[in-house]
């Protein structure tokens, strides 16, 4: 899919329209929708805050089609290695309790 479909496509996702989109991310509400109807390439910037706005990565926008799980798991690691000390020592509690729990069940089986 193209930048504007995932866009378009989140945006569904999430339950919110374009106007929404263009205040959540503080990019203007004409740009966002040339860009969902491919009529400009927009700048790397007003991707960047188009993403933050739809919880998701720039790569996920652009490549969406192309990427596979592990590539997925590739872009959250990398976004939790940009966070702060304690709050990527918070995701690690997490992502451990979330194994433990997998490992009782299958245990349980």
């Amino acid at each position: 899919m193209s930048l504007g479909k995932n866009i378009n496509e989140r945006c569904k996702q999430l339950g919110i329209n374009t106007k929404e989109l263009s205040e959540l991310s503080n990019v203007p509400y004409t740009t966002i929708r040339d860009i969902v109807l491919e009529k400009t390439k927009p700048s790397i910037d007003k991707v960047e805050r188009i993403a933050l706005a739809l919880h998701t990565t720039i790569d996920r926008l652009v490549y969406d089609d192309e990427l596979n799980t592990d590539d997925e798991l590739k872009i959250l690691f990398i976004e939790i290695l940009k966070m702060k000390q304690e709050n990527q020592k918070t995701v690690r509690n997490i992502l451990k309790a979330l194994i433990v729990q997998n490992k009782s069940q299958e245990l349980q089986i």
